[in-house]
């Protein structure tokens, strides 16, 4: 315990003592070097390991966070021209297939449709929904619009389930499923009462 303290003290000493001072190019090299050194051959247990990974995860470090407009430009500029090797794009790939990646939801992608899944019910609730996004309100054009299972189960056909999205707002409908799910069900409860 008194170390922990003594630690934190020393810390913030150091951090007044730098504070408006700029690491030189290679002060910046050298302490890269020795944090990646620091890590080299720890051992982690398969706990912590998922622990480390779930708090990593971009979607729940940011939740609710916005940039502003100033840096979401600086953040422009910084990467404007930038190019990734072949070899970056098949890694980032390789690590972002099947389970690996964080939206995996069990292959739940991969199950088949119902028989009752067909051309003709798809038409009808574009119908009823006068050819409207029940989202964003756009009207179809010369491309059918989506019909979206509300409660993302495919089996599950039954009219009151199913609803109108125009390509876009049904690829915004992948993302924090729980409340698409509610949003949806709370719109088609108003609507029927």
């Amino acid at each position: 315990m008194h170390r922990q303290k003594h630690s934190e003290i020393a810390k913030k000493k150091m951090s007044i003592a730098h504070k408006g001072k700029k690491a030189t190019v290679e002060a910046k090299r050298k302490m890269s070097e020795n944090n990646s050194r620091y890590w080299e051959g720890k051992k982690f247990s398969e706990e912590h390991k998922r622990k480390l990974s779930k708090s990593r995860l971009g979607l729940q470090n940011h939740k609710g966070k916005h940039h502003s407009e100033e840096t979401k430009k600086r953040l422009s500029e910084a990467n404007k021209g930038k190019h990734l090797s072949d070899e970056t794009k098949r890694k980032i790939s390789e690590r972002m297939k099947g389970k690996k990646n964080y939206f995996w939801q069990g292959g739940k992608s991969f199950e088949k449709y119902t028989l009752d899944w067909t051309k003709t019910l798809r038409i009808s609730i574009r119908e009823r929904d006068k050819y409207t996004c029940q989202l964003c309100g756009e009207k179809q054009g010369d491309r059918a619009f989506s019909v979206h299972h509300i409660d993302y189960n495919k089996k599950n056909c039954n009219p009151e389930n199913l609803t109108t999205l125009c390509i876009n707002c049904h690829q915004k409908t992948n993302f924090n499923r729980k409340y698409w799910t509610k949003y949806f069900k709370r719109s088609f409860n108003q609507q029927n009462n």
